[in-house]
């Protein structure tokens, strides 16, 4: 099989333990709490605005400000709130920051779908799995260049819609291919000490979103995004 087959087989079949289920309700209790603190910030605000400029189904919240949009576009605001004041989780080996942009896609679909707090718990344990292990074959020469929150984070993010949004195996591989062609996010920012690394967990989780719809809808992607020549591991 291909990763992309193997993951998605992962990310469709699994049954999340009740020891990682508990684990992830405390992940979530944590990531609140960092999108909290970072809601009044410039980088929030500003995030926020935007996804009210660019409108959208009211199905979602954006917990900043109480409002309502789209799911991808809750997400993005919210996931970019909770990376601001930098307490949200670290994953020492994937060198990333999977809560911000997992479990505000999780928060955010599992809203607008009306999904089971269960399912939205397990929706997080198989995006953390995901981002992580994407992470984690990425290497530290990824990381020199590479902010991995904002591209292992777009894996985990895709993952966990897809989980939520109940794609079948070549859904969730379609899906995880064209994730893995927005994966973005260069660590240029920090000469200028910008914004940038609040919009990376906000792009994974839009783009995870976005990516799952798009499959969806029978959208079609890479389906070797990560082993291929020019996939995600070259």
């Amino acid at each position: 099989m291909s990763i992309s087959e193997e993951l998605s087989k992962f990310i469709v079949e699994s049954n999340v333990p009740l020891e990682t289920k508990n684990t992830s309700k405390l992940y979530v209790l944590d990531w609140i709490g960092s999108c909290i603190a970072g809601a009044d910030s410039e980088p929030s605000k500003i995030t926020s605005k935007i996804a009210q400029l660019l409108g959208g189904h009211p199905k979602s919240t954006i917990l900043s400000t109480g409002l309502k949009t789209s799911a991808p576009l809750a997400a993005f605001s919210n996931a970019a709130s909770s990376h601001v004041v930098e307490m949200d989780d670290l994953d020492r080996t994937s060198i990333s920051h999977p809560g911000a942009p997992i479990i505000a896609t999780a928060l955010a679909v599992a809203e607008e779908i009306n999904a089971s707090f269960d399912e939205l718990i397990e929706s997080i344990a198989i995006g953390y799995e995901v981002g992580i292990r994407t992470g984690e074959s990425l290497g530290t020469s990824h990381y020199q260049n590479w902010h991995t929150t904002g591209t292992a984070g777009t894996m985990g993010s895709v993952a966990t819609a897809c989980r939520l949004y109940k794609l079948d195996i070549s859904q969730t591989i379609n899906a995880l291919g064209t994730a893995g062609t927005m994966a973005s996010g260069l660590w240029q920012f920090l000469e200028d000490g910008a914004m940038s690394k609040q919009l990376h967990p906000a792009k994974a989780a839009h783009d995870g979103i976005l990516a799952a719809k798009l499959s969806r809808e029978s959208f079609t992607g890479a389906k070797k995004i990560y082993e291929g020549k020019k996939g995600l591991l070259n």
